[in-house]
């Protein structure tokens, strides 16, 4: 068991009893991984990774969460995704995680995470996930999470220059 500690103070080597060399470099990638994001969190950084939503809006929080969340999360595929990042939403977002999940998917996640219960959801996204099969988690738990209002599937419509097959979801 691992603490970051302070910049500059020295980590515990890594006990090798019981582990394997392959295991042991994981843990140590792993390791070095999180002193690297740890090293990158500052309070004028223009982004965070990770970015932790009750400590950077603690008082929103304190009384439930947001009132609205929306979002058009950018179209990212899967591929394009860094396998730290694929562990990370594997963790955070175990409930819909799929391995072969579009970003999209964790977007919807973390909203259902922040909103408070009662307030609005408006996203604009690809209609990849309404039928593909890394969509299937997340298909089940907005509607269990959520009063659905509206749904808008542009199908092959140009709608927006930039999107392809573009949707609205509203709840």
């Amino acid at each position: 068991e691992y603490e970051i500690k302070n910049a500059g103070e020295r980590i515990p080597e890594l006990k090798r009893k019981k582990a394997t060399a392959k295991a042991t470099r994981a843990a140590e990638e792993h390791l070095a991984n999180l002193q690297n994001l740890h090293a990158g969190l500052h309070d004028n950084a223009p982004h965070q990774k990770p970015f932790l939503w009750p400590v950077n809006f603690h008082e929103v929080f304190e009384a439930g969460g947001f009132d609205i969340v929306v979002a058009n999360p950018p179209y990212v595929r899967q591929e394009s995704l860094d396998a730290i990042d694929q562990e990370s939403y594997r963790h955070a977002f175990a409930d819909v995680f799929v391995g072969t999940a579009d970003l999209l998917v964790y977007f919807y996640a973390r909203a259902l995470q922040v909103l408070r219960e009662g307030g609005q959801l408006a996203f604009i996204t690809s209609n990849k996930y309404m039928r593909a099969a890394y969509g299937e988690n997340i298909r089940g738990c907005l509607p269990s999470n959520l009063q659905i209002r509206q749904v808008i599937d542009f199908g092959d419509l140009p709608v927006f220059t930039s999107a392809a097959y573009p949707a609205v979801l509203v709840g």
